[in-house]
């Protein structure tokens, strides 16, 4: 391939990835108007501490094995690498319910963290797999498409889910933002499995061969890895601590602020959407191509 037409290829492939990242961000901001007048500050601030966690923690469930998946060039060690990423994001989950039932042991007048400790870990796992570790294996694949369709339809029933309920049943709670989230989280993997089993006749037959491995071969993969949790892992860790460590520490220490804590995160979100937009999406397509041209031997 020669330079205008990697160009033209890359450029396209951006344009692609943006379509989906901007219906992830738009759609959240042209809806939140309307949220805001349905759920008051403090429905919204017990909404952004599930959201918090479950943000923080789902950059380090995979413990950032899944940015093997498109480096690598063999394809049994990308296969456990996946399986790895998904056995991590599950031990964390059960980690952090365990976390979660012993602060609510120790704070039994939190009725939120009482009902938060069910569904932050299944938030965990779903928003792990669909932006980490089937998102990584897309852009080996670089089914760039199907990345941008499942985010599109995520940020718009994301978005509005949770005014159609109102609307249509009366349903008022900060529950059932969370409801929406995971609700278009699982709309979200299930149209990329619809993709991929329409473009794949194998597809089922590849996951039933997920299940069937050696521990031997997982343990060599997690050891000849390790220095993405090593190294990965931490610098991810604080770089989202930096963006959302101030949601945190207006819930635990300011009780009679906690409602600023949703204005930090519906402002942050709508400030942060040009830097996602162009950067995010760059970034991605870069790390796609970066990988395939360096197993060709091009760099």
């Amino acid at each position: 391939m020669n330079k205008k037409n990697k160009v033209t290829s890359f450029s396209n492939q951006l344009f692609t990835l943006v379509g989906g990242t901007l219906g992830t961000y738009l759609f959240p901001i042209i809806f939140a108007p309307i949220l805001t007048r349905i759920y008051n500050p403090q429905e919204f601030s017990v909404y952004t501490i599930y959201i918090t966690i479950v943000q923080i923690v789902a950059v380090i469930s995979a413990l950032k094995y899944e940015l093997g998946i498109p480096l690598v060039s063999s394809k049994s060690e990308r296969i456990n690498l996946f399986r790895i990423s998904i056995v991590n994001t599950a031990l964390i989950s059960c980690f952090v319910f365990i976390i979660l039932s012993l602060f609510d042991f120790f704070n039994p007048g939190s009725s939120n963290i009482s009902f938060l400790k069910y569904f932050i870990p299944t938030g965990i796992v779903l928003m792990s797999l669909f932006h980490h570790i089937l998102y990584n294996w897309l852009l080996y694949k670089k089914f760039f498409k199907y990345i941008s369709f499942a985010k599109i339809a995520f940020g718009f029933l994301y978005a509005s889910l949770p005014i159609f309920l109102f609307y249509s049943f009366g349903f008022k709670n900060y529950k059932y933002l969370i409801f929406s989230h995971q609700a278009a989280l699982l709309i979200g993997l299930f149209i990329i499995f619809i993709f991929v089993f329409l473009s794949r006749k194998r597809l089922l037959k590849d996951i039933k061969s997920l299940f069937i491995f050696k521990i031997k071969d997982i343990l060599h993969i997690f050891i000849k890895y390790k220095k993405y949790p090593l190294f990965s892992s931490p610098s991810q860790l604080i770089n989202v601590l930096g963006i959302w460590l101030p949601v945190i520490i207006i819930w635990l220490f300011f009780d009679d602020m906690e409602q600023y804590a949703s204005l930090y995160f519906l402002s942050h979100r709508s400030v942060n959407m040009p830097v996602m937009l162009l950067g995010h999406s760059i970034g991605k397509i870069f790390y796609s191509e970066a990988a395939s041209n360096l197993n060709k031997g091009e760099l």
